[in-house]
Formats: C-alpha cells, sequence, structure tokens
C-alpha cells in the first residue's frame, strides 16, 4: 500500500535515531521530556484528521495543528548541536524533512477521501501514540 510509505520512512528514520543514536549518549532530562511531547503532538494531528471530516475550518485547525508540530520538533536543536554526532543531526535534518511532508501526505488522504485514508493513518496514529508512551516509560526509568 503506497500511502503508507511516507509514514514508514519517516518511521524508519525515527527507530534509527531512538534505537541508535540516543541509547549511544546522555539524553538529558529536557530530551526525555521532549521527545514523548512530539510524538504525542504529531499523534494529535493524525487523530484529528481520522475524528473529523474533510471540511475548511477542519482543514485550517489541521494545518495549525501541524506548524505547531513542525515547529515543537525543533526545538530541541540548540541542544543537539552540543551533543549529537554528525550522523545524528544529519538523521535530524531529514526528520525535519520528512515530517511536513508525512503531515501534508496525511491531510491530502483526509481531504481527497483515499480509500486507504483510515488504515494508512489509523496505523500511524497507533504507532506514533505507543512510540510516544515507549518514550515516555523508558527515558523515565534509564537514569544515566
Amino acid at each position: 500500500m503506497k500511502e503508507i510509505l511516507p509514514f514508514v520512512l519517516q518511521g524508519s528514520i525515527l527507530f534509527v535515531d531512538e534505537w541508535y543514536c540516543h541509547r549511544h549518549r546522555l539524553l538529558r532530562e529536557w530530551e526525555r521530556l521532549g521527545h514523548p511531547i512530539d510524538s504525542f503532538v504529531y499523534s494529535i494531528c493524525l487523530v484529528w484528521l481520522l475524528f473529523v471530516s474533510p471540511n475548511s475550518t477542519n482543514l485550517i485547525i489541521y494545518i495549525g495543528l501541524a506548524i505547531l508540530s513542525c515547529l515543537l520538533i525543533t526545538k530541541d536543536e540548540w541542544q543537539h548541536r552540543e551533543l549529537c554526532t554528525g550522523f545524528e543531526n544529519w538523521l535530524h535534518s531529514l526528520l525535519f524533512m520528512i515530517h511536513p511532508m508525512a503531515l501534508i501526505w496525511a491531510g491530502w488522504l483526509w481531504w481527497n477521501g483515499s480509500e486507504s485514508f483510515a488504515l494508512a493513518v489509523g496505523v500511524t496514529a497507533a504507532f506514533s501514540v505507543g512510540f510516544g508512551i515507549y518514550q515516555m516509560i523508558y527515558w523515565a526509568w534509564r537514569k544515566d
């Protein structure tokens, strides 16, 4: 199902960032709190689309949520330039490109009534919520 490809690409990059990069360096408290917030705000964007009908008011609200999500994910870069390797910074740059594209893609599927919208966006939302829960639990428990 080609509709899920942008989400799979984003998830694959996040997987490498989380399970390789983050486990090889100390995450400061701000990141331990901020990363799950990023996941949940992204999830809110997707869940919004799943529960509202495509109309101009809901589209404007979605655009606002998507902009918030895109801005929010950049909040840690002030610290990352000191803490991260070049590889991790490169992964972040890829994520900064794919994040808005994935949100635009979700919005396009929703707006155009794609038959696979609910499955593609629903699965992505579920994974995003699950990932945020994992981040909260794992990084609260792990004290480096």
